[in-house]
């Protein structure tokens, strides 16, 4: 599974890559999630 030599550590690094993005974009979801009810709640009473 380990193959340095072939072109599979290129697709390894996507992978990585893809992998923290979808971290980071759950993580912003669910901050926002949180955050989003009190801002929308300040927005409508103002």
């Amino acid at each position: 599974m380990a193959t340095g030599n072939a072109p599979r550590g290129f697709p390894r690094i996507l992978q990585w890559l893809l992998a923290g993005l979808m971290l980071i974009i759950g993580l912003a979801v669910v901050f926002l999630g949180q955050n989003w009810p009190s801002s929308a709640v300040h927005c409508t009473s103002r």
